[in-house]
């Protein structure tokens, strides 16, 4: 049966198309562009359009705002944009427009960095990422065949404001440049791998009512144009271990020429001898932060030997080489990571707090473009009032709790989604912050005069772990009881090095002890192993310390103390 997808999407898009036409987004005629220069880089798996402006304001009011239009003709679209002044770096804030309906641009709104006065200029730099934009032609061709991609733009560049000197410069990555649109020779230059469109003079605001010219340029492209159609990113905080876990699950693409005749190992083997210039994915190469370790690569298959991995004081690479050289069309799926010292990224804030600083991009060294990233940020059990601060927009996010089999109450995390998204946002960071953790510091108190069934409390891990003595069913027994700080030691200690015991001496503290161990792992395997443990014919009960819950008890000790003076005379204890 033959799909009639494809006819329906035409005709949604044509109607769309018509309906964008139909109304237009009027822009306030108050600056002019005295002089622009537009930058268009096809050397990435993507386009990078550069804009270099100088806008002065025509009206006779201070303005702050500025519309910016970008051509995104037939299936491509906006990764991001970025603007500042030139002259002083002062960045400025971009956001795209949502009502506006000229096709095919789509407009942004910059907000100045400072107030125009009237007459005043200012120079600004604006980048966009644009991905869809390179269609390869031809679309299929032999295994030792170059790559040829092709780009269509507009001539003029599309502005909403009066331009009174213009001119686009094109610039392949390398090679041939054997087709591009000349028309007629006039006010068009050739230099190596740039093609030059202008200067033009005096061009009107754009106008869906036109019908602008385009130019062509088709050019070689000898690297893979690499996409990954989805990245699962998860950044796992382990605060026993003091160690953060970082995994990668990608789904891959190679978006170039696809492949004419079926594979032939043979000859990939033989070309591979002199390392020609290839369309194919043949590795990928992630630079990981330094002090990285522990790296891994696996596929649907299994573990893959073909990596490499090295880590020292000043870097960290992970080069990981597929199966098999992924052509055009072809698809691959794979999963690396790799763990880092915690300290490295999480640091304690002016408050009781903590700042966790991690990368919400990293990935492939090469020029990689993504369909989808999601990126899960999994924080200790017990983390609360968490906050971030993202370096870009993000278009989704979830909250929910992770949970493993150490786990009671679940770990609090953050899912982030964001769509169409290139290798230039990588190592920008995501700042999170969050409440105190579980740290090194077990409590332990002996409860000499309450019932048991006041110790019968759940509650969730914070900063220190609470354990206290059950005493048995006769009260009177207790009174005799005490524990040194050498027998807590011997107990204790059995499950790591421990800094420091300190034992209450005072009325309200006595029976009590603070231990502070050297490692977060060995504080909460003694929570583990001693809660319930019978210790001198008495049952520990361990629970974890809530400094907060503690305060709020001292409120209300003078009551609590009352009640235990009523069971002393009720049991008959002096």
């Amino acid at each position: 049966m033959r799909s009639i997808r494809p006819r329906v999407t035409l005709c949604a898009t044509l109607l769309l198309a018509a309906s964008h036409l139909a109304s237009s987004l009027e822009v306030p005629q108050v600056f002019k562009n005295t002089n622009l220069l537009r930058t268009i880089d096809a050397s990435k798996a993507y386009i990078r359009e550069t804009i270099a402006v100088i806008i002065e304001n025509t009206s006779d009011k201070p303005q702050t705002e500025y519309y910016l239009p970008l051509s995104v003709p037939g299936s491509s679209a906006v990764s991001f944009v970025e603007c500042k002044d030139k002259k002083e770096g002062t960045p400025c804030k971009a956001e795209p427009v949502e009502d506006s309906s000229d096709y095919p641009v789509k407009y942004y709104k910059i907000t100045l960095p400072a107030t125009l006065k009237p007459k005043g200029q200012v120079t600004l730099a604006i980048s966009a990422s644009i991905t869809g934009a390179l269609e390869p032609i031809p679309a299929v061709i032999g295994q030792s065949d170059k790559q040829f991609l092709s780009y269509t733009g507009y001539r003029y560049v599309p502005t909403a404001y009066l331009t009174e000197k213009q001119k686009t410069k094109f610039r392949a990555a390398n090679g041939e440049i054997p087709d591009y649109t000349e028309f007629g020779g006039k006010d068009v230059e050739k230099s190596g791998y740039t093609v030059t469109y202008g200067p033009y003079d005096d061009k009107k605001a754009w106008s869906s009512d036109s019908t602008p010219e385009t130019f062509t340029i088709r050019f070689e492209f000898t690297m893979p144009i690499i996409y990954m159609e989805k990245l699962e990113r998860d950044i796992e905080v382990s605060h026993w271990g003091n160690n953060l876990a970082f995994e990668e699950r990608y789904w891959m693409t190679n978006n170039g020429a696809k492949l004419r005749d079926q594979f032939s190992r043979l000859t990939w083997a033989t070309t591979s001898y002199y390392n020609p210039p290839t369309a194919a994915i043949k590795s990928l190469l992630f630079p990981l932060r330094s002090g990285s370790k522990d790296a891994y690569y696996t596929d649907e298959v299994g573990n893959v030997s073909t990596s490499k991995f090295r880590s020292d004081s000043r870097e960290a690479i992970l080069d990981i080489k597929p199966r098999f050289p992924i052509f055009g069309g072809w698809n691959y799926s794979f999963v690396v990571g790799w763990n880092n010292d915690l300290p490295d990224y999480l640091r304690k804030s002016k408050g009781d707090g903590y700042i966790l600083k991690v990368p919400l991009l990293q990935g492939p060294s090469q020029s990689t473009s993504y369909g989808s990233v999601e990126v899960r940020i999994i924080l200790p059990e017990g983390a609360t009032d968490v906050t971030y601060s993202a370096p870009f927009a993000i278009d989704k996010e979830e909250r929910s709790l992770h949970k493993t089999f150490m786990d009671t109450l679940g770990r609090t995390t953050i899912k982030l989604t964001v769509n169409n998204v290139v290798d230039e946002l990588k190592n920008r960071d995501i700042i999170n912050k969050l409440a105190p953790e579980v740290n090194r510091i077990l409590f332990v108190k002996n409860l000499r005069f309450v019932v048991p069934s006041a110790h019968r409390v759940r509650t969730r891990p914070t900063e220190r772990t609470h354990l206290t003595y059950e005493p048995p069913t006769n009260l009177r027994s207790i009174t005799s009881y005490q524990v040194s700080s050498e027998e807590l030691f011997d107990l204790f200690g059995k499950f790591g090095p421990i800094r420091q015991i300190r034992q209450g001496i005072a009325n309200n503290t006595k029976g009590t002890a603070f231990i502070v161990y050297e490692e977060v792992g060995d504080a909460k395997t003694a929570c583990d192993k001693l809660n319930g443990f019978n210790f001198q014919n008495r049952y520990l009960v361990v629970l974890y310390h809530q400094p907060e819950k503690m305060a709020r008890s001292e409120k209300d000790l003078a009551q609590r103390q009352e009640e235990l003076e009523k069971l002393k005379k009720q049991h008959g204890i002096e």
